[in-house]
């Protein structure tokens, strides 16, 4: 199994990055000396709300901003915090920003099995540069947190406690909704959204175990 990781380095670390998904395991998880960090999963696009919605909720659903930057994992191994990329790169770029972010890590010193997923977002960020006025080069803000090891989530409520706790920022959210009324907020949000030229949003169950992305 093995053979499908990719192998690098990361200051003076060997690590291996899975290239392809396999076996229910997501592209992008990361093996550092031993140490595990899942992948993001992939989030299935619908290109209708109805009933493209309803298909896919059973329960009640936040909305929250998609922003235009690129996926990354943070998670703290033998007491140094890395940031990866959705491929499972430890980027130098990317590490040193959401060290500068969150030093001196008090998320991790809580909560050192967890992993914060975020979006990396600004006119300076190397991959996706998007020029948002509140951001002067740029910002690190959370869409998931996630068990480090296993992928699994935390609640939508937990996690905003969490980052409210710890003074993390976070993507905007637009409330939270029953799915036969959803199609309707989303419409809403997603008008706002196209005149000021931002990317969409994602929806997600308030248990945090599913999401669907809808795009401007």
């Amino acid at each position: 199994a093995l053979a499908a990781f990719g192998r690098d380095i990361f200051e003076g670390r060997r690590y291996r990055h899975l290239t392809d998904a396999r076996h229910g395991i997501e592209r992008g998880t990361a093996i550092v000396e031993g140490v595990v960090v899942r992948g993001f999963p992939s989030i299935p696009r619908t290109l209708v709300l109805e009933p493209g919605i309803e298909d896919h909720f059973d329960g009640r659903l936040t909305i929250e901003e998609k922003r235009n930057g690129y996926n990354v994992r943070v998670a703290r191994i033998d007491g140094e915090i890395f940031g990866f990329t959705r491929g499972g790169y430890i980027c130098p770029y990317t590490t040193s920003k959401v060290r500068d972010v969150l030093e001196p890590g008090s998320f991790f010193e809580s909560h050192p099995a967890l992993m914060l997923c975020g979006e990396l977002i600004g006119p300076e960020n190397p991959y996706t540069p998007h020029e948002y006025p509140e951001v002067e080069s740029a910002a690190f803000e959370v869409f998931d947190i996630r068990n480090r090891e296993t992928g699994r989530p935390l609640a939508v409520d937990r996690r905003r406690e969490l980052c409210d706790r710890h003074d993390l920022a976070t993507v905007p959210d637009f409330g939270e909704y029953d799915p036969a009324e959803a199609a309707d907020a989303v419409r809403e949000v997603i008008d706002d959204l196209d005149r000021e030229g931002k990317e969409g949003v994602v929806l997600q169950s308030m248990e945090g175990t599913r999401q669907l992305k809808y795009t401007t």
